[in-house]
């Protein structure tokens, strides 16, 4: 499985950019292609969390690899079983599902900058 950008992979819109690794509030989530498998956040291992929260940064294979002191071999390996119980395809694909997947698990967090206007 090739987890490179392809054009069949999930297209993320994002309106704003994410602040703090979080998405801009009114982000747009899409993805094409079979609906995704369920990934429990809470299920993942120490070192599948570490490359999930990598790939989520925005780090490189190379660099997960580097931080964590495995090979880029392993970062893959983890990388396709992530991917494969997404049904992502693509980067993106993935991105799209561990966002989710973290979301569901942690809930969206506190929303900030919107008070009320009463």
């Amino acid at each position: 499985m090739r987890l490179g950008i392809s054009r069949q992979a999930a297209v993320v819109a994002v309106e704003a950019p994410p602040v703090s690794g979080v998405p801009a509030q009114g982000a747009v989530l899409r993805h094409r292609g079979p609906a995704r498998a369920s990934l429990d956040w809470g299920q993942l291992g120490p070192r599948q969390l570490a490359v999930a929260e990598g790939v989520l940064a925005g780090e490189t294979n190379g660099q997960i690899s580097a931080r964590l002191d495995m090979s880029v071999h392993t970062v893959r390996e983890h990388l396709k079983r992530m991917a494969g119980r997404l049904n992502a395809r693509g980067r993106a694909g993935l991105i799209a599902g561990l966002w989710e997947a973290r979301l569901r698990h942690e809930g969206p967090g506190p929303t900030v900058g919107l008070e009320s206007a009463g």
